[in-house]
């Protein structure tokens, strides 16, 4: 999916959707904050493996930024949602990376493992991770 499919779906509300138990394919999920570019919609990307999310711009595609746990949104798990429970899919730390779980059936999903890879539909704004030589955080 490229970025302006991405934006297409986000004008469609097709982002922060209800997590099933099994994700198939990958979730837009849409960052709390925005952009300090173009202060605008951030998507939360895959930035790199072992799962390390990011925030991309969506408006300009050139920027990326660290995601933080505050700038990630709580969501729906579908089965809880069902029952009519929602907001229960919290973000948490976990394994030194971000994952949601569901307050309601405990279930979890690595948020790195169903986002989008950031090179599907941004332009390279390399971002230290910890672990990285030379990273001062």
């Amino acid at each position: 999916m490229n970025r302006a499919e991405m934006q297409m779906r986000v004008s469609q509300r097709e982002y922060n959707l209800p997590l099933p138990k099994n994700v198939i394919g990958e979730r837009l999920i849409l960052s709390l904050s925005r952009s300090t570019c173009c202060v605008a919609e951030e998507l939360l990307v895959r930035s790199r493996s072992g799962s390390f999310v990011a925030r991309d711009c969506l408006a300009c595609g050139a920027r990326a930024d660290y995601a933080h746990l505050e700038q990630i949104p709580d969501l729906d798990c579908e089965g809880c949602a069902a029952h009519r429970r929602t907001g229960t899919a919290v973000p948490i730390m976990k394994h030194n990376n971000y994952w949601y779980r569901c307050e309601g059936c405990r279930r979890e999903w690595e948020i790195g493992s169903i986002v989008p890879e950031w090179s599907d539909a941004f332009q390279y704004s390399g971002l230290a991770a910890p672990g990285d030589p030379n990273v001062i955080r």
